[in-house]
């Protein structure tokens, strides 16, 4: 189910209009009602799964608070473990799973072809991360049922995320709430912006894409070149955009969700744009995967500090799907990260000796950066590795005979251009004030353009939300 569809419009309004008409005791029942609509409407069978997954959470966890000894929390965590990642790993992985087995070719292919679930990624992760919390003491286990299946099935979330954690999330759920009109105004402000990315801006780069990865080599050295910047802005702006309308909608909703991404683009080095993309997935890898790897491997050194940086960048290639494009961007970014961790502390020991640099490095810095990003995207959007072989061979080739960029790059550049205005925007508060100083006419004439612009571009066919896949 796509976010610009008016199957996604009409459970907004039947949410909204359930929370509005119930007491604010009842929320988190037509919150509940309106997840598992949304979601059975796409497929009843993995919905039965869905709430298998919350039952098996919440089961494991109330056992865990229950237990007596350590061994019972211990048995009763790896329980909910075992259930939990192996139905994520039997969906996703099971083609792979199947030939490392030795099950044949045409036994893969048919496993191959099982349908992922909707959201199982993300509702996996959350109720994963609850368990492991509950585990660890944070906080006791929830006893409200209600409650807490509204969190792994809140439909603005379960697409694609963030990935919000449950104290966060349940405090929420559990606090009766008048409607806000701020949040409500903020709200759709986010998801008008989220859909002018995901409408205007990655649709309108798209093309672009689709034809210089489809032949690279029937394209300029400089046309590669910029197919490969414009994959970078398209899953930017298509991801990002859908961050916006699920964090707009939650707030509609009376929910408040944290970021998933902040202006990652102007990061001075890959540790910080990490930090800055895809926020909720990092921290939650760097919770639960890489600390405690590093704690294990702490009496290996800087040698422990590498494994555990490797292991982690490589789980989160392979988590976007078991292929060898996917575990080369793992490993690639493991070495920019590993490369950046390790050489930090002396190259900002050289730019303070030599502190007439430090204003040129905060040019360079973002730009080489930017560079090593859009390196290890091409294999994030390469269907194999001879196929990103070919991107960057075409690219490193420097030949200038074959076709030009595609012609979208003349509406390309003023709607990304657009977006980087809105970011920019959101994050420096003096100019965002200003703006929300201005008279109304001004303001709702902005408002109407971009929604204008939305409607006229979604005419022209949409390629689907990239991450669904995932």
């Amino acid at each position: 189910m796509q976010v610009v569809s008016a199957k996604f419009f009409l459970i907004i309004v039947a949410t909204l209009l359930a929370c509005s008409v119930l007491p604010p005791q009842r929320r988190k029942a037509a919150l509940l009602a309106g997840s598992y609509a949304f979601y059975a409407w796409w497929n009843v069978p993995y919905w039965l799964l869905l709430c298998a997954a919350t039952l098996a959470a919440y089961g494991a966890a109330r056992a865990i608070d229950a237990a007596a000894t350590d061994a019972g929390r211990r048995w009763a965590l790896t329980g909910a473990l075992i259930a939990l990642l192996g139905t994520l790993a039997v969906f996703k992985y099971a083609g792979v799973l199947a030939s490392l087995a030795g099950g044949g070719a045409q036994s893969a292919w048919a496993l191959s072809r099982i349908v992922l679930p909707l959201g199982i990624s993300y509702y996996t992760f959350k109720l994963i991360s609850y368990v492991i919390d509950v585990y660890w003491g944070k906080y006791p286990a929830e006893r409200d049922l209600v409650a807490f299946a509204v969190y792994p099935a809140f439909f603005p979330h379960i697409l694609s995320g963030p990935i919000q954690r449950a104290d966060d999330f349940l405090a929420q759920i559990r606090r009766p709430v008048a409607n806000d009109p701020a949040l409500v105004t903020s709200g759709l402000r986010l998801m008008l912006f989220g859909y002018f990315k995901i409408v205007v801006v990655a649709e309108t780069l798209a093309p672009i894409v689709r034809a210089t990865f489809a032949e690279p080599h029937q394209y300029t050295s400089a046309a590669m070149l910029v197919g490969c910047y414009a994959f970078v802005f398209q899953l930017y702006a298509d991801f990002s955009g859908f961050t916006d309308v699920a964090i707009g909608v939650s707030r509609l909703l009376g929910i408040q969700t944290p970021p998933n991404f902040d202006q990652p683009f102007t990061a001075t080095n890959i540790q910080v744009l990490w930090r800055r993309f895809h926020m909720t997935l990092t921290r939650w890898l760097a919770d639960y995967l890489f600390l405690p790897l590093r704690i294990a491997f702490r009496g290996w050194g800087a040698a422990g500090l590498a494994a555990a940086l490797v292991i982690n960048f490589v789980a989160m290639g392979l988590w976007h799907a078991a292929t060898w494009p996917f575990l080369a961007y793992g490993l690639l970014h493991a070495l920019f990260i590993c490369v950046s961790v390790f050489t930090l502390a002396a190259r900002d020991a050289w730019f303070a000796r030599h502190p007439a640099l430090a204003p040129a490095r905060r040019i360079w810095a973002p730009l080489l950066t930017f560079q090593l990003w859009t390196a290890a995207e091409i294999l994030f959007r390469s269907e194999s590795l001879a196929q990103a072989g070919d991107v960057f061979t075409s690219i490193l080739s420097l030949h200038t005979a074959g076709l030009g960029t595609p012609p979208e790059i003349w509406m390309a550049v003023p709607a990304v251009a657009a977006m980087e205005i809105g970011h920019w925007l959101r994050a420096n508060e003096p100019a965002r004030l200003a703006l929300r100083a201005l008279p109304a006419a001004p303001r709702w004439a902005l408002y109407y353009a971009c929604l204008l612009t939305i409607m006229i571009f979604d005419h022209f066919g949409r390629s689907g939300f990239i991450y669904v896949r995932f």
